[in-house]
């Protein structure tokens, strides 16, 4: 599904009505709680880094129960660590009713186009004389990723809605959202919905 909006307010429009506890795995500055209905969700924040709810490395074993959250959201994430795919089980398992994942396209015209004028991809994979910390560890493109969910989630079990996200934060993004193209080139991000059956 190829839409304009944000993947905060899709994780918003997807959780309406809901209640029960929400986590944000990898919540940064907590920007996806601005977001969601107040009264609803439980919201509750994870990050390597202090000052959140729980603090957890997903590179390793969360420690919570199978299905402790009602929903829980990774966005833009997985990209960021090396045993992604080990991170994205465990989120599946302590996902009672909803899972988001977010990763990005860069595989998309205006990252193509962006190497090309500017030599890099993003400063996310810049090498530095000194190692920067937080960077992107995998070069995730369209199909790739689209594989690398699915293997995940089997339809047995999870249900996958997947949403191309065209809209960016330049200028140029906001044209190619509106010229032809097909979605790996189109997409900016895309956000899947993973849901239990």
């Amino acid at each position: 599904m190829i839409t304009r909006k944000s993947k905060y307010d899709l994780v918003a429009e997807q959780t309406r009505g809901m209640h029960g506890t929400l986590a944000d795995v990898g919540a940064r500055d907590r920007v996806l709680q601005k977001y969601l209905q107040p009264g609803e969700l439980q919201y509750l924040s994870s990050d390597v880094i202090p000052g959140h709810d729980f603090t957890w490395d997903i590179e390793k074993a969360i420690p919570a129960g199978d299905r402790s959250f009602s929903v829980v959201a990774a966005l833009d994430v997985l990209e960021h660590i090396e045993q992604c795919h080990c991170a994205l089980r465990e989120l599946l398992r302590i996902t009672d009713q909803k899972l988001f994942v977010s990763l990005p396209n860069m595989s998309g015209l205006s990252f193509r186009l962006h190497f090309m004028r500017y030599g890099q991809l993003s400063a996310k994979y810049d090498l530095l004389p000194v190692h920067q910390g937080d960077r992107h560890r995998w070069l995730v493109v369209y199909d790739q990723a689209v594989r690398f969910i699915h293997a995940a989630a089997p339809p047995s079990e999870w249900k996958i809605t997947q949403y191309d996200i065209v809209a960016g934060y330049a200028r140029f993004h906001a044209l190619f959202a509106r010229l032809p193209l097909p979605p790996k080139l189109r997409a900016w991000t895309m956000l899947f919905k993973i849901e239990r059956n």
